[in-house]
């Protein structure tokens, strides 16, 4: 049963792929009878099949809205917008999925390679190479939500600075978004475009933070919807947010000179093992081929590989303090 899962897996990630492409092929379509019936080109027949099609594009919206509904997906999308992917929901969806298809094809040409199951191999590998692309989302998402967390207090600055001069809220924002560096100004001019369409600042500044993640914006962005709804002045509000993000940033610097020695003791600890093996390796060859002649011998290197691996992240998770 195990060696199913594997061409199991892989046509599901086929049949995704046909299922995109479908879709595509009849979004397309629709917007070219959506066009076509505003030019009063189509026939009778046409407006019939094109309330058809529509019908069966709000079913589609409707099943997203149903997988939208799944903690996961959720958290995938979020990181996906806070990240500044140039992918879609159900993009990466796909991706991920084509992913474990791909892992499991590996898996089974490892396990064949080494003796091993290729069944559990498979599966491993099918669930290890999604783990490492979202791993890979995490800590991209995690990088850029840094760069801006570092570029909101020059932000603060230029905004104090243009009001103590005389200029209004949203002209003080849009002359600080015009000369913040991304990712940050990418993200205040999307929000200057926002408030002159109309949006409530209060609605404005929360969707912005909620795209930025990080604690300095939402900070900032819940000190100004406060200052909206219960009055008051806008550099006061902005001086006292100002001074919190720079005494946070003088307390994260300072956790990462004390957690400095552990996280360096995290690359000591997981390097040691592969120095020693590779220092075995060059000694003396004998050891290495009689370990690979045995059965158990490459089991015991993967199981291995595998303990400092979650020995290596688990160091790391220690020395990452949150405060």
């Amino acid at each position: 049963m195990v060696q199913l899962l594997v061409p199991l897996m892989l046509l599901l990630a086929a049949a995704l792929v046909g299922l995109l492409l479908l879709d595509r092929w009849r979004s397309a379509r629709l917007r070219e009878r959506m066009v076509d019936l505003i030019l009063d080109l189509p026939e009778p027949e046409a407006a019939d099949t094109l309330w058809r099609d529509a019908a069966s594009l709000l079913q589609l919206t409707r099943m997203r809205s149903l997988v939208g509904q799944s903690p996961l997906m959720r958290r995938l999308a979020l990181r996906l917008v806070q990240g500044d992917v140039p992918l879609r929901l159900g993009q990466a969806g796909l991706l991920l999925f084509a992913s474990a298809g791909l892992g499991a094809g590996l898996g089974v040409l490892l396990g064949r390679g080494f003796g091993i199951s290729p069944g559990g191999m498979g599966v491993g590998g099918a669930l290890l190479l999604p783990l490492a692309l979202w791993s890979m989302l995490d800590a991209w998402t995690t990088r850029r939500i840094e760069r801006r967390e570092r570029q909101l207090p020059n932000f603060c600055t230029q905004m104090l600075s243009s009001l103590r001069t005389g200029a209004t809220p949203l002209t003080a924002l849009q002359a600080a978004a015009r000369i913040s560096p991304d990712p940050l100004g990418r993200s205040l001019r999307s929000l200057v475009d926002v408030l002159q369409l109309g949006v409530s600042p209060n609605v404005a500044w929360r969707d912005w933070a909620q795209r930025c993640g990080g604690d300095h914006a939402q900070l900032l962005a819940t000190g100004l919807r406060l200052k909206w709804e219960a009055g008051g002045q806008m550099t006061s509000m902005l001086a006292h947010i100002l001074e919190s993000m720079q005494t946070r940033e003088r307390m994260i610097l300072r956790v990462g000179t004390l957690t400095a020695q552990a996280k360096l003791g995290s690359y000591v600890l997981s390097l040691l093992p592969v120095g020693f093996m590779i220092f075995s390796y060059l000694v003396n060859k004998r050891i290495y081929d009689f370990v690979m002649q045995d059965p158990v011998g490459p089991k015991v290197l993967l199981g291995g590989a595998g303990l400092v691996i979650v020995g290596f992240f688990w160091l790391r998770r220690l020395a990452k303090l949150k405060f």
